[in-house]
């Protein structure tokens, strides 16, 4: 190979890695920019009372599925849809509550001399709380049962348990595996 081969092959070398790390703090920059934006979409949506890990449309996803699932007539998927919102706002509504009142703990238990009495009524609050949360959804699958078919009856429950344990399997192995 002459002097200027040699000469042609290195710059071409060098150009080559100056384009591969362009493109790479290009990358970086970028994933850098999505993550800080990211960040501040799921702090906006707990602002609002949103739960960022459920995804986009979690309410309308669920109400797909339901209905798929249980061959709701539209009639019956109105209905459902209506007692669906008003589950999820209530539900919203008591969850917001428990925050709060988690927060509440927290603040108090970094003082210096946290006052245990709060303490003891902010966990008490919270464990009515739950309560509620529990009663609510209750509640809401009689009245959900009361919009449905005796096949469809029986396919919800199947649903429901399916879920269940689908839940407390994964739930389960999350914790196993620590």
């Amino acid at each position: 190979m002459d002097v200027i081969t040699k000469k042609r092959l290195l710059i071409g070398t060098i150009v080559i890695l100056l384009i591969m790390n362009i493109s790479a703090l290009s990358t970086i920059a970028y994933y850098k920019y999505n993550a800080k934006r990211h960040i501040e979409q799921i702090r906006e949506k707990k602002k609002k009372g949103i739960n960022p890990y459920r995804g986009k449309n979690y309410g309308q996803r669920v109400k797909k599925y339901v209905r798929k699932e249980l061959n709701l007539s539209d009639e019956q998927f109105k209905e459902y849809s209506h007692l669906k919102d008003i589950n999820m706002q209530k539900s919203r509504d008591l969850w917001k509550q428990i925050s709060e009142k988690r927060r509440l703990t927290f603040k108090e238990y970094c003082k210096e001399n946290p006052d245990t009495v709060l303490l003891m009524h902010l966990s008490e609050d919270i464990g009515n709380l739950h309560k509620e949360v529990h009663r609510e959804m209750i509640h809401h699958f009689n009245e959900v049962e009361k919009i449905l078919s005796p096949e469809q009856l029986i396919k919800f429950r199947k649903m429901l348990c399916k879920m269940t344990n689908s839940n407390h399997h994964r739930r389960s192995n999350k914790f196993s595996s620590k």
